[in-house]
């Protein structure tokens, strides 16, 4: 992220003086300025740790859309791991799990909440259609603040 950060500014910095130079006003065009957008990347590697339960997303991204993989290490219980495709909408990110838990594939519907360098997981009422988990009321989730997925450095 510092790289990307300095990367920027010394962009910034050469097109400042390149304009000055060939004698144009030093103040840019309002449509030549790059937009900078608030958001923080949500690429990268996030951790989340309940008690003795531990889970890790790992992200990457094009546009609003993310791939990745995500495992769930529940103590003294089967864990599950697998991979997940989400949509960034406003704050949240929704989309499919699908994993492989006890020999056996499954799709669960998945909703984060983006809370800067963290990702609350929602959990509500669910409903079983064959093989795949959906939510009843997704606009009634509860989510997972205290113990969210915390941004933190990738696993090789």
């Amino acid at each position: 992220m510092y790289k990307r950060i300095l990367g920027f500014s010394v962009l910034l910095f050469l097109m400042a003086c390149s304009s000055h130079k060939n004698g144009e006003s030093s103040t840019p065009q309002a449509d030549t300025i790059p937009q900078i957008h608030s958001m923080q990347s949500l690429d990268g590697c996030y951790r989340m740790v309940i008690l003795k339960d531990t889970a890790f997303l790992s992200l990457s991204g094009i546009n609003e859309n993310y791939q990745g993989e995500l495992w769930y290490k529940r103590f003294e219980k089967d864990a599950n791991r697998g991979t997940v495709s989400l949509t960034k909408t406003g704050d949240y990110l929704t989309g499919w799990y699908n994993f492989e838990s006890e020999g056996r594939a499954s799709v669960r519907e998945i909703k984060l909440k983006i809370l800067n360098q963290q990702l609350a997981e929602g959990f509500g009422d669910v409903a079983l259609y064959g093989d795949t988990v959906k939510f009843k009321y997704p606009q009634n989730l509860e989510y997972e603040t205290k113990n969210a997925f915390v941004k933190t450095s990738c696993i090789p």
